[in-house]
């Protein structure tokens, strides 16, 4: 694990997801946690030469953190929006039958996803004393409805979660577009300025990558925009989702399982727009 402020450990081991863990003590927080069972094991190992883990939080509810979460024996800390999306979830993930542009694409069944329901939640902010040391959870929608930051003001650190994409595309099937643009513009305030600011799948992120997420996310408004006006239109979707694909490094292994994530996202993005049309009329 990478020690990158005194206490603030990150991990890049695991396939999808950067973990973090803050220690005080002899305690630690652990920030989400990898998706598969065996690497949720050795995961755990390695949080415990450094502290006794006592909380892990959840930076959001999608699958390829809450698959990871249902073994873990700890209280699990998350936004309320988590804990109502989860429980209105079935408690059989089927990654195959409802594919997402995901690794989880290829488990076939997983169960138990109950126990991946948070127990301590909140709805706009909230805070952890770890042992003294003040740990600050912030509502700041926009990837999912759930989506928060874990901020450690002592450490100058801060877990984003998926509010800035650099290596891949993200999922914007459940994603709130305008909230999220917000929550960008909240992440240039100069209260962050000296943080270090780890994304949830990416590690340490550069300052300049927020404007570069906030001009990815314009496009995508404005792609929605367009689709609005042509309903069920596959080529097009396709065409979209290649052209916002380019905005991400490429690679023949990847960009096949990209561009369905950004296609569905798309077409998701197009039905939601055209609903809120609906109720409007």
């Amino acid at each position: 694990m990478q020690e990158i402020v005194s206490g603030v450990y990150i991990t890049q081991d695991y396939p999808i997801v950067t973990t973090g863990y803050v220690v005080q003590g002899s305690r630690g927080l652990a920030v989400d946690c990898p998706f598969a069972e065996e690497d949720v094991q050795a995961w755990l190992k390695k949080l415990e030469v450094l502290a006794e883990p006592a909380y892990c939080v959840l930076t959001d509810h999608h699958p390829e953190r809450s698959i990871g979460a249902r073994i873990i024996q700890l209280p699990l800390i998350a936004h309320e929006m988590a804990r109502v999306e989860m429980v209105s979830s079935p408690d059989t993930y089927k990654g195959n039958a409802n594919p997402i542009g995901s690794e989880i694409d290829r488990l076939k069944r997983v169960t138990g996803m109950g126990r991946a329901v948070p127990d301590l939640t909140f709805t706009e902010e909230t805070e952890l004393y770890l042992e003294g040391l003040q740990i600050r959870f912030e509502y700041h929608p926009g990837p999912m409805s759930s989506a928060i930051w874990v901020v450690v003001p002592e450490r100058n650190v801060m877990f984003i979660g998926d509010a800035v994409p650099t290596a891949e595309p993200p999922f914007l099937g459940p994603s709130l577009i305008e909230e999220w643009l917000d929550s960008l513009d909240a992440l240039r305030e100069p209260k962050y300025r000296d943080y270090q600011m780890v994304s949830a799948r990416n590690g340490l992120i550069d300052r300049s990558q927020i404007n570069d997420a906030a001009r990815f996310l314009r496009k995508v408004r404005d792609r929605v925009e367009k689709l609005e006006n042509e309903p069920q239109n596959e080529s097009l979707l396709i065409e979209m989702a290649r052209e916002l694909l380019d905005d991400f490094p490429r690679s023949e292994k990847t960009d096949p399982q990209f561009e369905l994530r950004l296609k569905l996202g798309l077409e998701l993005q197009q039905l939601k727009a055209l609903d809120i049309e609906d109720e409007e009329s």
